[in-house]
């Protein structure tokens, strides 16, 4: 179950969800491919956000803000510790998802893997999402 927004945002400022250390030894463009060459991983992403797009528009301003803190947190994390803005924008990007899926109550099984993964302080790969879907089938 995802948290409370106020709690992503201060595990996140705590480094709890996105560990600074971890991303510094991170191999950022390995990550990067399997992400990008993973046709399930990447279509089950689109579906979620393309169904939250419509719905983010009727959340109130400071909800969105609160989102944009975390997304932009993320990001800074990242960012610093690996020096490479693509993979922060990966990690805001998952970030961004999770925080609209709590929101709006969306529950998917690529959020639960998302959550799962950053909750344990990992970047999340496609091989654990097959390997979690395969299981609920």
């Amino acid at each position: 179950m995802i948290p409370s927004l106020h709690f992503l945002l201060a595990g996140i400022r705590a480094h709890t969800f996105v560990r600074p250390d971890y991303y510094a030894g991170f191999v950022c463009d390995d990550a990067l491919d399997q992400r990008d060459s993973s046709g399930p991983f990447d279509s089950d992403w689109s579906e979620v956000f393309n169904a939250t797009k419509e719905r983010w528009r009727d959340v109130s301003s400071e909800v969105r803000a609160q989102v944009e803190e975390i997304r932009r947190e993320v990001f800074l994390v990242v960012s610093k510790a690996t020096h490479q803005h693509e993979i922060a924008s990966y990690v805001s990007d998952d970030f961004d998802l999770i925080c609209r899926c709590k929101v709006l109550a969306i529950e998917h099984p690529i959020i639960e893997h998302l959550w799962l993964a950053y909750q344990s302080g990992t970047f999340p790969l496609p091989k654990a999402h097959a390997a979690q879907k395969s299981n609920e089938a």
